[in-house]
């Protein structure tokens, strides 16, 4: 059983107040578990765009555009314009990924389904980390909602077990996250896992 690591926003532009940088040096520190063999990288800039973060970009280009035969998914990611604007904050942007590991961008639920449904097939646990958890990490495309939409909707060739570690995802206003137990099963620690709240 292996795990994906998703990381949304990780600007290089949060205000200073926010402390960003304590967050993602326990993310890229998580990232070192063995477990984790992907590493999708949702930094959302300018729309239309995606951040040429190496290697993050070159093995995007390579599973989204070159490997894959879903014609929607290499015209989605043609039509995304390279762009490099730092967006990324550098510590994210230049983290070091383990031999058995690969990192790619991620900014649509298909690119996360094509890698775990035909790049990688051994992922069965989802680590949404970043910022802001009330917008971004809940909301964006690869947040929590949409893949759980996407795994409620057996879209995913295996189950996922969609994980929220609190010391890896960050609120706007530096306040601990408390999960809902309507939404969240306390499992150990700082892990939680997302359950479909009822209707």
């Amino acid at each position: 059983m292996s795990s994906l690591l998703i990381i949304i926003d990780a600007w290089s532009y949060w205000p200073k107040e926010m402390q960003v940088e304590k967050t993602m040096h326990r993310i890229i520190n998580f990232a070192k578990n063995e477990e984790v063999t992907g590493v999708a990288l949702a930094t959302y800039g300018i729309p239309g765009c995606v951040e040429r973060d190496e290697p993050f970009f070159s093995n995007s280009q390579k599973i989204f555009c070159d490997e894959t035969k879903m014609d929607t998914l290499r015209k989605q990611w043609l039509d995304y314009k390279p762009t490099f604007n730092n967006n990324t904050h550098e510590l994210i942007a230049n983290m070091e990924l383990h031999k058995n590991q690969l990192g790619f961008i991620a900014l649509d639920p298909l690119e996360i389904l094509f890698y775990c449904n035909c790049v990688n097939t051994s992922i069965q646990n989802i680590y949404v980390t970043g910022f802001v958890y009330e917008r971004c990490v809940r909301d964006r495309p690869v947040g929590i909602i949409e893949l759980n939409n996407c795994n409620q909707s057996n879209m995913f060739i295996n189950k996922q077990n969609i994980f929220l570690q609190t010391d890896l995802v960050q609120r706007q206003d530096n306040k601990p996250i408390e999960p809902s137990k309507i939404e969240w099963q306390y499992i150990d620690g700082n892990k939680y896992l997302y359950t479909d709240p009822i209707p």
